[in-house]
């Protein structure tokens, strides 16, 4: 599970990631008469993931997210999650001590954790409620490294996006 995160699209728009693979456009509306605030689900999506990571959907927290216009507006967005890939000791390392139990290990694991920044586009829905509510997002990219970057920002026009990171 990873923390819940959010990022604004427009003045009305917002993008949820509740931490456990969900994602939800909300459109936020205010009544001017009354001042009733008022919040509602447009669209619904999961983050399935790289593949590797053994539970789907997978929990994962928003980086960014943007509008990008054109013929059809859609809106792009990044997350990272975690990934721990398990890799079997090959047989010339059977004499290897596990440093656990201190005895002779014949089939000894070694895991390493990944970082996954994925981009990824859905199409803005074009009226109060989108006609697919639960579409997939479409995966543009995805960087993989062993850490969360310090900084990550989408290209204003959506033709890229910054990465920073302290190594």
């Amino acid at each position: 599970m990873q923390y819940p995160s959010i990022r604004a699209l427009t003045p009305e728009l917002i993008l949820v990631a509740d931490g456990a693979g969900n994602i939800y456009l909300v459109r936020h509306t205010v009544d001017l008469d009354t001042d009733v605030k008022k919040g509602e689900i447009v669209l619904t999506t999961q983050y399935h993931g790289y593949g590797i990571e053994g539970i789907d959907p997978v929990p994962c927290v928003l980086l960014d997210a943007k509008i990008v216009k054109g013929e059809i507006p859609d809106f792009l967005f990044a997350v990272d999650s975690v990934a721990t890939k398990v890799e079997e000791a090959s047989s010339s390392s059977s004499s290897t001590l596990s440093t656990q139990f201190c005895t002779p290990s014949t089939n000894h694991q070694a895991t390493q954790t990944f970082f996954n920044i994925t981009l990824a586009s859905l199409p803005l829905p074009h009226t109060e409620k989108s006609d697919d509510p639960r579409p997939d997002a479409t995966v543009l990219h995805v960087l993989r490294g062993p850490d969360i970057p310090c900084y990550f920002a989408i290209d204003p026009a959506g033709e890229g996006y910054v990465v920073g990171s302290e190594q």
